[in-house]
């Protein structure tokens, strides 16, 4: 083997290497920003009145966009773009009660931006794309 091949062989390996190393890194960082989005679903849910009608509507939408990361079915962008997509969605039916409330605008806020966070580390079309439709029905329903 020619010292030009040898040399190429292992310069391969330590790009691979490397590649797995940032991939394992991302994949840290994007866990890290779906736990925060967790512990912000909890704290949503501690601000809830549950003897509010509107308000167990909520809740049941909060356990719905908690649940494919409870299933542990699928990766993290898989679980993150359902997640994201039943946000969206609690975004648009209750986004006057939200708005209504500052600790609920304070906790929807800390669950968008750990989801900016992770789909901006992540830099996944499929993680993004949901985000920004999320971001941009909060502007339009609840504000800034």
């Amino acid at each position: 083997m020619s010292a030009t091949l040898l040399a190429a062989k292992e310069f391969n390996g330590f790009l691979d290497g490397f590649q797995a190393r940032n991939l394992a890194s991302v994949e840290r960082a994007v866990d890290r920003y779906l736990s925060e989005f967790q512990t912000w679903l909890s704290v949503m849910r501690s601000r809830l009145d549950m003897s509010l009608p509107g308000d167990l509507e909520v809740a049941k939408m909060l356990d719905e966009i908690d649940a494919p990361f409870r299933s542990r079915d699928g990766k993290a962008i898989e679980q993150t773009e359902r997640a994201t997509k039943s946000l969206t969605e609690l975004v648009i039916t209750h986004g006057a009660l939200i708005r209504s409330r500052d600790p609920l605008v304070q906790a929807s806020k800390g669950l968008i931006r750990s989801l900016i966070e992770a789909a901006e580390v992540s830099r996944s079309d499929r993680m993004i794309r949901p985000v920004l439709d999320l971001v941009e029905n909060y502007k339009r329903t609840i504000g800034g």
